[in-house]
């Protein structure tokens, strides 16, 4: 199905948007405030650099399926896609600026006032989780007669368009993603980007959201961290060319899912130990690593995050299930866990504990332990406490519960 799309802002995201758009033969109606830009579009001429933009712009235009205009009221024909991909900056402290967003609100109050055909308002520019909801399904809501998932819906599409390759990463996309109000948004949603191989994500408009941001602070964190290496390797003329080479090879550990999915503090007799040496090397050589020098102290965070969430339930008894490390070892070295129970016996709770390695005795080789309230089996450790605290990813203690 074709569809009628006014994309509102054409800066890189919006105008490549709306370029690719009409060119898969949707009716696309561009909305720009800025009058210079506008002139200039209007005039046949992108006005930016983007690789193969230029060519498709003009084809577009000459295929009569895209126009443009300076405000969304001029629209008179039926539009079934209004696309927003204004700017959402932030102030040098982080703070979000939200007066695009409520002036795209308001104009889109204005604009579907007297309409009675139902409409879908896509999200694609970069807004903080909650956004979306509290304008454009909350807010409009309130201020108009439509119901939302009747009259409208809501969609955060967030875009993943680098400069200096947008047309291919339009085309080329890892996944889509799409935070919807209604199986009816889903399924339009699944329909306009119908040529597009790639996995489709489903999910809330929080989540959407959500997804875009820890996207570009894990790129943000690759660069810095390569950064840092590469500051390392320098100071102790160590070529970084082949420690790279050497690091993203293993993609079993280094170049892959493993370790990032969220849980708990790593422990054991490598990280920790490791993370200490290097960074303190790095301080007594003067060498500036503020994200290595800053694992320890995130680290600890998961530790006290978990010892306030357990203490926020105000309960007595608190049930511990596996004390090592991690899973299928002995080695309590450096295990979080320990210091959250050393914390909450200080804070005058009963702690029970279990761990399916440990409940043979001889495999405790530390006498820190000896106070420790141990129970044979899960079953019991569970039975006699308010609170169960489930502390190895990959365990069957789940099927005890």
């Amino acid at each position: 199905m074709k569809y009628s799309i006014c994309v509102i802002g054409l800066g890189y995201v919006g105008l490549v948007t709306a370029v690719k758009l009409a060119s898969l033969k949707n009716n696309v109606i561009g909305v720009e405030a800025n009058v210079s830009k506008l002139k200039s579009l209007n005039d046949g001429f992108v006005p930016f650099f983007e690789p193969g933009l230029d060519d498709l712009f003009k084809q577009a235009l000459e295929s009569k399926h895209l126009n443009f205009t300076n405000k969304l009221e001029n629209i008179q024909n039926k539009i079934d896609i209004m696309m927003i991909c204004v700017g959402t900056p932030s102030d040098n402290q982080g703070k979000f600026d939200y007066s695009s967003i409520k002036k795209v609100l308001d104009e889109i109050i204005q604009f579907v006032k007297n309409k009675s055909q139902y409409f879908l308002i896509v999200m694609r520019s970069t807004v903080l989780p909650g956004t979306t909801r509290k304008y454009f399904v909350d807010s409009l809501s309130t201020k108009t007669k439509f119901r939302i998932k009747h009259d409208y819906d809501v969609v955060m599409n967030p875009e993943f368009l680098r400069e200096g390759s947008a047309l291919s990463d339009f085309d080329n996309p890892e996944r889509t993603i799409a935070g919807v109000t209604s199986i009816k948004a889903s399924a339009t949603m699944k329909d306009l980007y119908s040529s597009l191989k790639c996995p489709f994500f489903e999910t809330c408009l929080e989540t959407a959201e959500l997804s875009k941001y820890v996207d570009n602070a894990w790129h943000a964190l690759k660069i810095v961290f390569g950064n840092e290496v590469g500051a390392l390797s320098n100071k102790l003329n160590i070529n970084v060319d082949e420690v790279y080479k050497i690091f993203t090879s293993d993609n079993r550990l280094n170049i892959s899912k493993s370790y990032l999915k969220p849980g708990f503090a790593f422990g054991g007799s490598c990280l920790p130990k490791d993370v200490k040496a290097i960074t303190f090397f790095n301080k007594e050589n003067s060498i500036d690593t503020p994200i290595l020098n800053s694992i320890m102290k995130s680290n600890q965070s998961s530790i006290i995050r978990l010892q306030n969430l357990i203490m926020s339930f105000k309960k007595l008894n608190i049930a511990i299930l596996g004390l090592t490390f991690k899973e299928n070892t002995n080695d309590c070295r450096d295990s979080p866990i320990i210091e959250v129970i050393n914390y909450l016996i200080s804070k005058e709770k009963k702690v029970s504990i279990y761990d399916n390695i440990l409940v043979n005795k001889h495999y405790i080789e530390d006498d820190i332990f000896e106070n420790y309230n141990f129970s044979s089996n899960a079953e019991n450790c569970i039975n006699k406490s308010d609170i169960v605290v489930i502390a190895h990813k990959k365990s069957n203690y789940i099927d005890c519960i």
